[in-house]
């Protein structure tokens, strides 16, 4: 048998045995499918042959691109280790990853003296990367919202009300629980689950005031008392409780509260309430939602639907920007320059990078979230990268991508539970 010849690796060196072993099966595989295709071609559609425009591997190239997806994965982990020691690595653990996933490939290509912009890391062309994303969003998002229905409605039980009403949610700075109760003391509120959570974690007397506009008139709230444990866990009470409304008004202080070393609050459902106003005494500033973001007292919040507007900026600018630069402009394209294009679909080039790519998408979505249905991001993955390859720039699979995670949550609130 021929001995493959060992390129040298010039941007990093000293790279583990397991890693050489790891790329030279990723490359045998996409010869051994690369073969059976060969049997299989001629039964294919026409949108999707064989383009023949294939080269010689370069190991070199897939070696560089593998470590770097690995180093990628040990960035989010070591991320995430320090945040168990130290809250600030936990609370910003998004943007340490997104940083890395800007990072890493610039690095490296500036290293082999590589414009980014010859990667898709540019504007151009605006027009065409914008139409795409059109086009793509009006033909993919019916077909998914269709799925959903499906698969919620018949196959998992819940019930799906398509109505616009249901996209009105209060603003996108209350969503989320907070990633932890310690990093930030005094008075912590999000909404999560149509519940409206206040959480007072200091050993101060307060009174806390919610007054709400209910689409409905209501006497009474359905109240849940809460409170963070030693360990920094927070705990519910098992049963609600009915407590009174006066004026469309609830009120608690923490002397009521059974638990409240360490913090201790309530939730009450805000299903029916279209505005909320959060009032304290003494006057207090409330860090709000996921972030803690950091709020006037009185606080005052209504249902709207602008923050799918909101949260698609945010989702473009901090996730599917940073993303779809580390995985479709530098990722496939540098798989791809290492084991060629074979395909032509839609009148697009493609090959094993196109696929490669995906599947370590997906993988790494396991790396903080540990479900196996996080791995159906291989397919929307598939669907970026064949509109990077269309348009070669980052504008096309950007915009699709931050969309796609904004429609995920509108379709989430269509959901009863």
């Amino acid at each position: 048998m021929k001995r493959r010849h060992r390129v040298p690796f010039d941007t990093l060196q000293g790279q583990p045995v397991a890693i050489e072993q790891f790329i030279d099966f990723v490359i045998s595989c996409s010869h051994t499918v690369r073969d059976y295709q060969s049997l299989v071609a001629p039964s294919l559609a026409p949108c999707f042959h064989h383009s023949g425009m294939h080269k010689k591997s370069n190991p070199r190239v897939v070696r560089e691109a593998i470590i770097v997806w690995i180093a990628s994965i040990l960035v989010t982990l070591c991320a995430w280790g320090l945040g168990q020691i130290v809250p600030w690595f936990y609370v910003n653990l998004g943007t340490i990853v997104a940083l890395s996933f800007l990072f890493l490939p610039t690095w490296i290509l500036w290293r082999n003296k590589i414009d980014v912009s010859n990667y898709g890391f540019r504007l151009t062309p605006l027009a065409k990367g914008v139409t795409l994303f059109a086009l793509v969003s009006v033909t993919t998002l019916p077909i998914f919202a269709g799925g959903f229905h499906v698969w919620n409605q018949m196959i998992v039980g819940d019930d799906v009300t398509w109505s616009s009403e249901q996209l009105n949610q209060f603003p996108q700075s209350i969503q989320g629980r907070p990633s932890s109760f310690q990093t930030k003391k005094g008075l912590q509120t999000w909404v999560e689950n149509e519940r409206l959570w206040v959480l007072w974690t200091e050993n101060k007397p307060i009174q806390i005031r919610v007054k709400t506009n209910p689409t409905a008139t209501e006497d009474s709230v359905s109240f849940h008392a809460i409170h963070v444990d030693k360990d920094g866990v927070l705990r519910q009470q098992t049963h609600a409780a009915p407590k009174p409304l006066i004026d469309q008004q609830f009120s608690w202080n923490n002397s009521q509260a059974e638990w409240c070393d360490t913090g201790c609050g309530f939730s009450i459902s805000i299903a029916s309430k279209d505005s909320l106003s959060i009032e304290t005494e003494p006057p207090v500033s409330a860090n709000l939602g996921q972030w803690g973001e950091s709020s006037e007292n009185p606080f005052e919040m209504d249902r709207s639907w602008t923050w799918a507007i909101l949260l698609f900026f945010v989702q473009l600018i901090t996730v599917a920007i940073p993303e779809e630069w580390f995985f479709r402009c530098y990722l496939q394209q540098r798989l791809d320059e290492g084991l060629g294009t074979r395909w032509n679909l839609l009148g697009t080039q493609l090959g094993w990078g196109w696929i490669i790519s995906s599947f370590l998408f997906a993988l790494g979505h396991l790396v903080l979230d540990p479900r196996i249905e996080r791995l159906a991001v291989f397919f929307p993955g598939l669907l970026f990268g064949w509109m990077f390859a269309r348009t070669r720039s980052i504008v096309a699979p950007a915009l699709m991508h931050a969309l796609a995670n904004v429609n995920i949550q509108a379709l989430g609130h269509m959901l009863s539970n």
